[in-house]
């Protein structure tokens, strides 16, 4: 909470041997173009599901989905950055929620792929 990490030629950059260091942090978008990207984890089914949101251009708070199985739920956070919704998608219509830190919110909705949705890269319709 309330830092960064960074790789040891980066803090070398920024290090000069003051401590404690007094700074303000200021979020900025990144520069990142196009819609969010959900990709599914490979073991993802119907009453597990994993994915990642790719191409946010702000940092994420929280993400929840709404299936036919349930109401918005938030999902947990994984070691890997995915996103999981213990309960699954279910099969049918399902919409996830992104919030980003700063309160901003995007929902997609989408029908299940055809193909299912382990492996899946499905494409949202914005981004923040």
């Amino acid at each position: 909470v309330n830092s960064i990490d960074l790789s040891p030629e980066a803090y070398a950059q920024l290090d000069s041997g003051e401590f404690p260091r007094t700074m303000r942090w200021q979020l900025s978008a990144c520069p990142s173009s196009g819609p969010l990207l959900y990709e599914f984890k490979t073991g993802s089914n119907a009453y597990w599901t994993g994915f990642w949101v790719r191409n946010a251009r702000l940092p994420i708070a929280s993400v929840e989905t709404l299936s036919l199985r349930h109401a918005y739920t938030a999902t947990s956070r994984g070691t890997d950055g995915s996103f999981v919704d213990q309960l699954g998608l279910g099969t049918g219509m399902f919409s996830i929620r992104v919030t980003t830190v700063d309160g901003q919110q995007i929902v997609d909705t989408f029908l299940q792929p055809t193909k299912g949705l382990p492996g899946a890269l499905l494409e949202g319709f914005s981004n923040f």
